[in-house]
């Protein structure tokens, strides 16, 4: 059966890529493509697949959307997927409290894989860092991040959740250990504070590391993307998942270890 997939953020360079990925995965089709209203590329088809980018689309044409737009794109997006039943695949990142409570409403009626980051190595860093994080109570913690020129959010949202992996892990939240600014005379560490670095240039793809440094003894857990295909593959597998899972709340985990069991 071909999955229907529906593409939110489509003229943007995950969206081109998620696109071109589509048209290479057997079993998938793309039957829409989102930008918002104002968008220049309103009315474009690309890739010449005969589907225009729209500001809106046929429920009836979609069975799965990945959406790769805004924090706030995604979130009304996911109201009106749940009306119809449409599965949603959710790769935006900068939710606030009350977009994760609109995602949290639409999962009662259908299923979201919602992720920072849909790459597997990416989820296996994830893995790695809180068993590490619980062998190495105590060790000083520091995350790295780099990303293209153009990337507004900082620090990415796949860094935070390592931050979180590692906070939790320790018993604490990021709220609570994440220190974020470091500057002036008086920038020693406290205890149990997970720091964060961020650096923006060029067309640095993605780049992560995790710094367990110890009396004596570092760990470093690194991953690095060379492109973008790594986390489109991973958006339409979880796109795959969630058509085909019960309604609720799921994260790459869940895709990645329904995967293993197949």
């Amino acid at each position: 059966m071909t999955l229907r997939i529906g593409v939110s953020g489509a003229a943007g360079r995950m969206g081109r890529e998620i696109i071109a990925a589509i048209r290479k995965t057997p079993n998938t089709i793309l039957t829409a493509a989102l930008e918002h209203p104002d968008s220049p590329h309103l009315g474009e088809d690309w890739p010449g697949d005969g589907i225009v980018i729209a500001a809106d689309f046929s429920p009836s044409e979609v069975d799965a959307f990945i959406d790769f737009s805004s924090a706030s794109a995604a979130a009304k997006l996911s109201a009106r997927c749940s009306e119809h039943k449409i599965a949603m695949a959710i790769g935006a990142t900068g939710f606030g409290d009350s977009e994760k409570a609109m995602l949290t409403a639409a999962a009662a009626k259908i299923a979201i894989v919602a992720s920072p980051n849909m790459s597997a190595g990416v989820n296996a860093m994830f893995a790695l860092v809180d068993s590490a994080a619980r062998l190495l109570a105590g060790d000083d913690v520091e995350i790295f991040e780099a990303h293209h020129r153009d990337k507004k959010d900082a620090p990415s949202g796949t860094a935070l959740r390592l931050g979180e992996i590692a906070a939790a892990a320790a018993k604490t939240t990021l709220a609570d250990s994440g220190a974020f600014v470091r500057q002036g005379r008086d920038a020693a560490r406290t205890d149990g504070e997970i720091g964060f670095s961020v650096m923006r240039g060029g067309d640095i793809v993605g780049e992560h590391r995790v710094l367990f440094a110890g009396e004596g003894e570092q760990l470093e857990i690194v991953h690095r993307s060379t492109s973008r295909a790594n986390y489109a593959f991973g958006a339409i597998a979880a796109a795959e998942f969630a058509a085909a899972a019960p309604p609720g709340e799921y994260d790459m985990q869940n895709v990645l270890a329904a995967r293993a069991k197949s």
